[in-house]
């Protein structure tokens, strides 16, 4: 079994935040997610 890079993932008990695995475990730092930004063309 490969083991998931650590980074931010989808929080699954927050559907609207991210969460911060370290590469072995969750930890408790999350933060909002960004919704993307449209871009405004003139």
């Amino acid at each position: 079994m490969s083991q998931q890079p650590s980074g931010w993932y989808d929080d699954p008990s927050q559907p609207d935040m991210l969460r911060y695995w370290d590469g072995v475990s969750w930890t408790n730092h999350t933060a909002p997610k960004k919704s993307p930004t449209a871009s405004q063309s003139t």
